[in-house]
């Protein structure tokens, strides 16, 4: 038996319709009332990823949380911190203390009381060690020319001419005569820096040192009396820009032989080599090992 249902006109008319008419009409109006709603706003239901919980959709209250970057403002008010850390890295209060920098340096402190005997006579120099008549100051002065030298004789063993810059004052040179060869690590700071202590042998091989081209320069005569055997805690070149390249290449001396520092000529040297281009990390490993020593 079919159920019907009556359903009023306009002018006061019925209609009866069957039941399936009544569902298709019911479903119409569901759907015109869904639109309507759906019109003015409808509330957002969660979003459910393809696995795992449902998470809500993001909105201004839960849109997510960035990390402000160095020199923004946090929320609370707080300057964000400049200084960057690396993951399993301590933050900018681990500061080096001198012990630090003395093992930076790898140079071991003296002390700078105990006087020694040095005897410039013990340091044997200048040398012929290959035995081809021309010294170890004639091989510097050919080593050094900025264009290839004259020799006075025919044997080629004293150099007579070339061009030579002193790296100290920059002045040039034509003729030898204005020069000395400069031990960078003077021999009397090298006897008070733990080179007394050294053979006989041993004193030679650093006084005719050829293997490093850092460790005997040709330098004006007056800029090397006027700097004598002092350290840089007490003389350094007047020419600014060399300064670098010296305090680098005195450490450089040291630690390959093996000598120590005075207190203040460490301090000099963390405190210029701080504004150095030479970092002074890239001096921290072992050196070459000086002649005579074991690989």
């Amino acid at each position: 038996m079919r159920l019907l249902a009556a359903f009023v006109l306009p002018g006061g008319r019925s209609m009866g319709v069957d039941a399936t008419t009544t569902r298709w009409i019911t479903a119409g109006l569901a759907l015109l009332i869904g639109a309507v709603l759906g019109a003015c706003g409808p509330k957002v239901d969660p979003v459910r990823p393809a696995s795992g919980p449902l998470v809500p959709a993001p909105g201004p209250d839960n849109a997510p949380k960035s990390e402000p970057t160095a020199g923004q403002t946090t929320e609370t008010g707080q300057l964000a911190s400049t200084a960057a850390t690396e993951p399993g890295t301590a933050g900018a209060d681990d500061s080096q203390d001198d012990d630090d920098d003395l093992s930076l340096l790898d140079l071991q402190l003296i002390d700078e009381s105990v006087s020694v005997d040095y005897d410039r006579k013990e340091w044997r120099h200048w040398i012929d060690a290959d035995g081809d008549c021309q010294d170890t100051r004639n091989e510097v002065l050919i080593a050094e020319s900025e264009i290839p030298v004259t020799f006075v004789g025919t044997k080629q063993c004293k150099v007579k001419t070339g061009k030579w810059t002193c790296p100290y004052t920059g002045k040039i040179f034509t003729a030898p005569g204005g020069l000395d060869i400069d031990h960078l690590v003077a021999l009397g700071n090298a006897a008070r820096s733990g080179g007394q202590a050294w053979s006989p042998d041993r004193k030679r091989d650093y006084a005719n040192d050829l293997d490093e081209p850092e460790h005997l320069i040709a330098v004006a005569a007056s800029a090397n009396r006027s700097k004598s055997d002092k350290g840089p805690e007490k003389w350094l070149p007047p020419m600014v820009s060399y300064r670098c390249t010296y305090l680098a290449d005195w450490v450089a001396v040291k630690r390959r032989w093996g000598l120590g520092v005075t207190a203040d000529e460490l301090g000099v040297l963390r405190a210029e080599l701080t504004n150095c281009p030479v970092a002074v990390g890239s001096l921290s490993g072992p050196g070459d090992p000086a002649p005579g020593e074991a690989e």
